[in-house]
C-alpha cells in the first residue's frame, strides 16, 4: 500500500502510462486499500505500478507471491508534483492515506546529432475509380491511401526520468519504506519532413 502512494507520484510524472518501480520496506506501514480497509504493508520488496487518475493516483502493489492490491492517493492539487525536476511533499491530510510521502524527481535529456535520411510514409490520392454494372459503368472519386517515401531530418531526443519516494508516519522524518522508480524513452524530433510520395 505505502508503494501504491510512490506509484502515483510517479505516474504524476511520467503520465497518463504509468511507471512501474519497486517498493523497499523496511518498518511495517499501513494503508488502506481500495475497499476502504486498512491494510498492513510488511518488510520485504514490492513490484508497484502507478497510474494517474483525475482526481487520484493509482498504485498495484504487487508481492513476492504475486498477490497484488490497489491503493488510492487522493490529488487535491496535481501540481505539487514537478513534471520534470523538483522535490515535493504529499502529506496525510491530502491524499487519504495514513502516511506522508516525500518525493524527488529528476529528468535528463540527451539529444543526437541531426540525421537525414529517406523513411517511409502514407499519403491520401484521389482516384477515379469505375465498376462495371448491369446498366453500364460507374464511375466515382474515392481517396486511396497510398505508401511512399519521403526525405527527412532528425535529432533524436533520448530521456530518462528517476522517481524517488520516501513513505513516513505523518509529520514524521524516519522513512518507512523507499520506492525508486526510472523510465527511458526516446522520440524523433522532425526537423524537416518532404512531401510524401
Amino acid at each position: 500500500m505505502k508503494s501504491l502512494i510512490i506509484v502515483i507520484l510517479g505516474l504524476l510524472i511520467v503520465g497518463c502510462k504509468g511507471v512501474e518501480g519497486k517498493l523497499k520496506v523496511a518498518q511495517p506501514f499501513q494503508v488502506v486499500n481500495k475497499r476502504g480497509k486498512i491494510e498492513s504493508i510488511n518488510v520485504g520488496n514490492y513490484k508497484v505500478h502507478v497510474k494517474t487518475k483525475k482526481r487520484y493516483l493509482k498504485m498495484t502493489i504487487v508481492d513476492s507471491y504475486d498477490r497484488s492490491d490497489v491503493v488510492k492517493f487522493k490529488l487535491v492539487d496535481s501540481n505539487k508534483i514537478p513534471r520534470r525536476n523538483g522535490e515535493f511533499i504529499l502529506s496525510s491530510e491530502e491524499t487519504g492515506q495514513p502516511v506522508d510521502l516525500l518525493g524527488a524527481i529528476n529528468t535528463t535529456e540527451q539529444w543526437s546529432r541531426e540525421k537525414s535520411k529517406m523513411e517511409s510514409c502514407e499519403y491520401m490520392e484521389r482516384e477515379h475509380q469505375c465498376y462495371g454494372g448491369r446498366y453500364g459503368p460507374r464511375c466515382t472519386w474515392v481517396d486511396v491511401r497510398k505508401r511512399g517515401w519521403q526525405s527527412v531530418t532528425y535529432r533524436v531526443k533520448s530521456s530518462e526520468r528517476r522517481i524517488i519516494l520516501d513513505i513516513t508516519e505523518p509529520n514524521d522524518s524516519e522513512v518507512k519504506a523507499n520506492f525508486y522508480a526510472e523510465n527511458h524513452w526516446q522520440e524523433k524530433i522532425y526537423s524537416y519532413k518532404a512531401i510524401c510520395r
